[in-house]
């Protein structure tokens, strides 16, 4: 068996570049484009939207609760979405803030009366359930707030996507540990 002297990947011999990291493993092999770039989908279409399992966290909605007597002036619960988790703040003078990750979301349903639709909020209710999230958080409910349609859209989205890299993530790091090194 030989061994790839950058990245110690084990092969037989046979392979012209390493699957791990390209480096050409035979005399006069030029680098080529036969391993793919580190955060590539060369096993499979990219994720929907087009963005990395790998790439960073980001906010993508910021949210309060807009209630009728203050129009969300001294709001206590204020939300946060972001590309992979779900934050959810609540209290005036304390608070405490939790978070949810995405890839633990079943569904979203918006609950809008009259007065709501006439004031353009609703309320969201997050419902939580995965086989790997065991936090005992079963929904979360983010109380009127502005488009609630819109970011319920955004949410299942997110939600999706994330979902997809969080399983790329758990087969990445199950098939991909450290390569063994190399016998001495």
């Amino acid at each position: 068996m030989a061994f790839c002297s950058v990245c110690g990947w084990q092969h037989d011999g046979t392979p012209r570049f390493c699957q791990q990291c390209g480096t050409p493993l035979t005399p006069g092999a030029t680098a080529g484009p036969t391993a793919p770039p580190p955060g590539s989908y060369a096993a499979g279409p990219p994720p929907p939207g087009g963005q990395s399992w790998t790439s960073e966290e980001h906010e993508l909605w910021q949210g309060k609760t807009i209630d009728m007597a203050t129009a969300g002036g001294l709001s206590p619960n204020h939300y946060r979405l972001t590309t992979r988790s779900l934050f959810f703040k609540h209290g005036r003078l304390g608070s405490e803030e939790n978070s949810v990750p995405l890839w633990a979301v079943k569904g979203v349903v918006v609950h809008q009366g009259l007065v709501d639709k006439a004031r353009h909020v609703g309320t969201l209710v997050v419902h939580i359930e995965h086989v790997d999230w065991t936090q005992g958080i079963n929904e979360v409910r983010l109380e009127e707030i502005e488009n609630a349609t819109e970011v319920r859209d955004m949410i299942l989205q997110q939600a999706r996507e994330e979902n997809y890299n969080y399983e790329q993530r758990k087969q990445t790091m199950f098939y991909q540990g450290r390569p063994p090194l190399p016998p001495r």
